[in-house]
């Protein structure tokens, strides 16, 4: 289907290649995963797939390429597109029509299908995306999977024998993502190709056969997903690629076969079956628990109502305080109101009703500049914040127009750049980075401005695990952040980075407690669309008297309770 000979992309601003020397071949009918540290040229690789790369781009091509035995550089774009559907990160960059039916049916109309055959495969497409239901909505008011779901119907109905996917499970809860992959499933087994750029790999590679390890734009693993877990474990590790907690569990109890059903797992968690020791301890997250958390009341929401829709409130009667010194995580599923509270707190949207106050003053009555330099908000698409020619002049642009001396402004900029791992693309132009790259580029231009409060609506986005750590632990070390509030789906996040997790349902408070007591309640936790890692449900299924949230920890501590037996 899809074959690669020593090819090589190199973009206009850099000198070396993004894609470096790469030769697999991809089979009919397979799933490949894709994965690989930020910017190691994943989303490169698959604008190859369409035509995007090299006939929308000025960089520099070689090498062979072909789809379907097409040679991508011979072939039009309208023929690449015909075989190969592209869906990306958010679906809001890629909806266009106002209701679903007229969505499936744009990229119809586009290729000269007439009414009937439009009906038929709108009609088709919808059955296979379980969202018939959907016809008639208007996609302004879809969730985020449903709005995800839309995107690949509308690229199915034009019937493409691959299909590419680029992170679409970033921005939606395990519920919605749980959704758009049982969709997915269902097309490979009907016989699409399907690959899959992804960081949550937890979440993808029960799914998939294949995996495809990128580092610096070479191939650093590529074959079966689960001899991939036992041959190159390692290779996970240094490119900081996220390793399954049930593929650490199957390795660490000894099951011969790796698996990532639970119920296997615990059996042989119950039945005491492990015999030697892991093949991958390793030192395990610190908990970022501020225990000097003050008292001084920073931020104040009292009896709020919001709505974007007359009659539909996002948020009801909320009241909620923050303190100096704490970092809270915002948690729920996608449409509980988390997006929105920050967005108040930030000032970008004003109350219906209610007050709410950020050290002592109602934040609609604060100047936009003096609010700048109090609260920083980094909103879930950086791409949104970001329109200066160079990375150096985004993270400038903000203390400049302070009128900060410009000496000062480029020691912040220095030091922000080092932090977030920024050094290297100085000089580049923000969209010619990877998403995550590019999210830590509107980070640094909002730290440039040294907020007290930060406020992060998926800060994950894009990122690898290692430079989640990275991230997580350069904000939680600058002394001029007195509180971070940060929305995320990431439960490993919100437990190691936050010492107290909120979970918004329908705009109301479910849980607002310290972070390591959320899962005292399973049952609260699905109902909220809170993913439950398999270390937790084993410590609390197998009679555990403490609860462990990685499979390092409850290994570990099995290993002694053996010993000591």
């Amino acid at each position: 289907m899809i074959h690669f000979k020593n090819v090589y992309y190199s973009y206009p601003t850099r000198d070396v290649p993004t894609i470096n020397g790469i030769t697999l071949d991809i089979e009919r009918g397979d799933f490949v995963l894709v994965s690989g540290p930020t910017g190691c040229g994943k989303t490169t690789l698959v604008k190859m797939l369409n035509g995007i790369i090299p006939h929308l781009s000025k960089g520099k091509f070689c090498g062979e390429l072909s789809i379907l035995g097409r040679d991508v550089c011979s072939s039009s774009m309208e023929e690449l597109t015909e075989e190969v559907g592209l869906i990306f990160q958010s679906p809001d960059d890629q909806i266009i029509s106002n209701t679903v039916e007229e969505e499936i049916a744009f990229g119809l109309e586009n290729l000269g299908f007439n009414s009937r055959q439009i009906t038929q495969r709108v009609d088709w497409a919808l059955k296979k995306t379980n969202i018939v239901n959907l016809k008639e909505r208007d996609t302004k008011e879809l969730s985020g999977g449903q709005k995800q779901r839309v995107v690949i119907a509308s690229q199915i109905a034009m019937q493409p024998k691959i299909l590419v996917f680029d992170e679409p499970l970033s921005q939606l809860d395990p519920k919605g993502a749980k959704e758009v992959m049982e969709c997915i499933v269902d097309l490979n087994k009907e016989g699409i190709t399907v690959i899959i750029i992804e960081h949550r790999v937890a979440d993808i590679a029960r799914y998939v056969n294949k995996v495809l390890l990128l580092d610096k734009g070479r191939v650093a693993y590529y074959g079966d997903v689960k001899e991939s877990f036992k041959k190159a474990f390692l290779i996970y590790k240094q490119l900081g690629v996220q390793i399954p907690e049930e593929i650490k569990l199957s390795l660490g109890l000894g099951i011969k076969e790796i698996t990532f059903f639970y119920e296997k797992l615990k059996s042989a968690f119950e039945n005491k079956k492990r015999k030697q020791h892991l093949p991958f301890c390793e030192q395990k997250l610190r908990v970022f628990t501020n225990h000097s958390a003050s008292l001084n009341k920073i931020i104040s929401l009292w009896e709020i109502d919001f709505e974007y829709v007359k009659e539909k409130p996002v948020l009801a009667g909320l009241t909620l305080d923050f303190y100096e010194g704490q970092n809270v995580a915002l948690m729920g599923a996608n449409g509980s109101g988390k997006s929105t509270l920050i967005s108040l707190i930030a000032g970008i949207n004003k109350a219906s009703n209610g007050v709410v106050e950020l050290n002592g003053q109602k934040v609609n009555f604060i100047k936009n500049k003096q609010r700048a330099s109090l609260v920083g908000l980094l909103i879930q698409n950086p791409d949104l914040m970001l329109f200066c020619e160079t990375v150096e002049k985004e993270l400038l642009f903000g203390p400049e127009h302070k009128r900060i001396k410009h000496n000062e402004a480029v020691l912040r900029m220095n030091n922000i750049l080092e932090n977030l791992g920024l050094n290297e693309y100085i000089n580049d132009a923000p969209f010619a980075l990877s998403v995550g790259q590019r999210l830590r580029t509107a980070l640094g231009a909002v730290l440039t401005l040294q907020p007290s409060v930060l406020l992060l609506d998926e800060p994950t986005t894009g990122q690898n695990q290692e430079n989640i750590v990275k991230v997580m632990k350069t904000l939680k070390g600058l002394s001029f952040i007195k509180s971070i509030i940060f929305c995320t789906h990431d439960i490993y996040t919100a437990v190691h980075f936050a010492d107290r997790i909120i979970v918004l349902n329908s705009g109301q408070v479910a849980f607002d407690g310290r972070a390591k007591d959320v899962f005292n309640d399973l049952e609260l936790m699905k109902k909220n669309s809170l993913s439950v890692p398999a270390p937790v449900r084993l410590s609390k299924e197998c009679g555990c008297q403490k609860t462990f949230l990685t499979a390092e920890e409850l290994i570990k501590s099995f290993l002694n309770t053996e010993s000591a037996t």
